[in-house]
């Protein structure tokens, strides 16, 4: 639990299609990315950040003592993106 309670990172970013452009003959070096390549990487970060979040419901419903509970029913809850 104590690595999901840490500051959230972001998922790598894909490979890039491009590395830079000419503008006025000048070389601007860039990362240039698809619209696919960065929908799929916001798809990921929200992944991850559901999954970081549901890990911390876990790590409280294991400090229960009560057994079953919300904590179990609100991590599920997250990863199914509220659905």
């Amino acid at each position: 639990m104590e690595q999901a309670m840490n500051k959230p990172s972001l998922p790598p970013l894909p490979e890039p299609v491009d590395y830079g452009y000419r503008e006025e003959g000048t070389w601007v070096q860039q990362l240039c990315f698809t619209h696919d390549q960065m929908q799929a990487y916001g798809r990921a970060a929200i992944l991850a950040e559901r999954e970081r979040c549901a890990l911390i419901c876990e790590g409280i419903a294991m400090d229960d003592k009560t057994g079953y509970g919300i904590a179990e029913d609100c991590a599920a809850a997250i990863r199914e993106g509220g659905k």
